[in-house]
């Protein structure tokens, strides 16, 4: 951190040759969902012996990969709800890839990201049952993505409460569709 310069704005550097040493405070991970970590540790298992610094470049070259996973994923979800010519599709896409927040978060080495990738990839198979009914690749896709996101972080486990509602709407189509409305 003191190579790259990351102190330079707050007025200090730490003295990491000090007796005793720096104590390095900071958020513990330890009881976080694993999902997203053991994913990381591939990458970081390639790299072991390499340079910290380089770890990290490959950690967040996995989230980038998850990052375009998303939008691809974004593509599905936005193509089971518009028409092939519907300009919606490109710029759905398009927003989500330059949105500079968005891409600053999926390009770091959080959960955050396993979390919006699988909850993505869930949106979109859950999208895909509503609109084209009951399949069992699809609905056995969407209850392993909502588990895998409930193993990924607290903000992805909402998927697990939304899989009822999902083979419900799926289930029940045309007419019957009132119904699931008025449960």
């Amino acid at each position: 951190m003191i190579e790259h310069d990351f102190y330079w704005n707050l007025g200090y550097v730490p003295n990491v040759d000090a007796d005793p040493p720096v104590k390095i405070t900071g958020v513990s991970q330890l009881g976080d969902r694993p999902f997203y970590y053991i994913l990381t540790s591939m990458p970081l298992r390639l790299l072991r012996g390499y340079s910290v610094e380089t770890q990290l470049y490959g950690a967040r070259w996995l989230s980038v990969v998850l990052f375009v996973l998303t939008i691809l994923a974004a593509w599905g979800f936005v193509s089971e709800l518009v028409s092939k010519d519907n300009l919606l599709r490109w710029l759905y896409r398009l927003a989500l890839a330059l949105w500079p927040g968005f891409a600053d978060i999926m390009s770091s080495m959080n959960s955050d990201v396993g979390a919006v990738v699988i909850f993505s990839w869930f949106l979109w198979a859950a999208v895909r049952l509503i609109r084209r009914g009951f399949s069992l690749m699809v609905f056995l896709g969407a209850v392993g993505l909502a588990v895998l996101g409930n193993y990924t972080k607290q903000s992805a486990s909402p998927a697990m409460l939304l899989v009822p509602v999902v083979v419900l709407l799926s289930v029940l189509r045309g007419r019957w569709r009132r119904v699931a409305w008025e449960c």
